[in-house]
């Protein structure tokens, strides 16, 4: 049980690890395409949009969307463990009612 909870554990911090690096190589990339795109704008386009809005932009809704992605990621690889751990647990402790639990819901 302590292996189990053990190979849970480093899971996790790999998947933290990954995530996070996934999702600041995405911040990285967006904030280039920012940059670029801002880049190209006219002085009128400057006026028009403003500077704070433009500043707001390449700073809080980039780490937005970076939250966002690596929360995600972090769910995709978090939530199928859970289900399987879950189950895994849940039909070894009720071995017996593995066939009511498994066709529960057909009529």
């Amino acid at each position: 049980m302590f292996i189990v909870a053990l190979l849970g554990a480093l899971s996790m911090v790999l998947a933290s690890y990954l995530s996070s690096k996934s999702a600041m190589s995405y911040g990285r990339d967006l904030r280039r395409e920012v940059f670029t795109k801002v880049e190209g704008y006219s002085l009128s386009e400057f006026n028009k949009i403003g500077t704070s809005s433009l500043i707001t932009r390449t700073t809080n809704d980039i780490n937005q969307m970076q939250q966002v992605t690596m929360m995600s990621l972090r769910m995709m690889v978090r939530a199928p463990l859970m289900l399987i751990g879950g189950l895994i647990m849940a039909l070894s402790k009720t071995g017996n009612y593995l066939k009511y639990f498994l066709f529960q819901h057909q009529f």
